[in-house]
């Protein structure tokens, strides 16, 4: 018998057992979620607070997310992964990549990633992802 496992509800109950290990798993926390959506925009998180970046990408393409500006006095990455968003079996289709952040010093500070394929370079992206982090107590 093949044993199937929940994609999705592993990738949830890891970023509950993150959260929960950084000490931030108060019962009104949750963890905040950004994506293209929000580039350009501010978001406030609390010091030693869990977020996400998730950003849709192709496979196959060449392309790939970076992070052209993260001051890592401010910001931990806790894990990257990608996840698939197509149909199970099908190679080179969509899929979101996932950053799983910690806040880690008060203060503001900008994250900025862009889209590109890394032997053309940064100067050729096709886009970039832009958030203001205000960090607070």
């Amino acid at each position: 018998m093949e044993r199937v496992i929940n994609v999705p509800c592993l990738f949830s109950a890891v970023l509950v057992f993150l959260a929960l290990l950084v000490g931030w798993g108060g019962s009104e926390a949750s963890i905040i979620s950004v994506t293209k959506n929000d580039s350009g925009g501010d978001v406030t998180v609390p010091m030693n607070g869990v977020f996400t970046i998730e950003l849709k990408q192709t496979a196959g393409t060449g392309y790939v997310w970076a992070f052209d500006e993260l001051d890592r006095e401010h910001f931990e990455i806790l894990t990257e992964e990608t996840k698939p968003n197509a149909e199970p079996g099908r190679v080179g289709g969509p899929a979101i990549k996932v950053w799983v952040l910690r806040a880690k010093k008060i203060g503001t500070s900008l994250i900025r990633m862009l889209y590109f394929r890394p032997w053309e370079g940064k100067e050729k992206a096709e886009e970039a992802f832009e958030l203001r982090v205000h960090i607070e107590r």
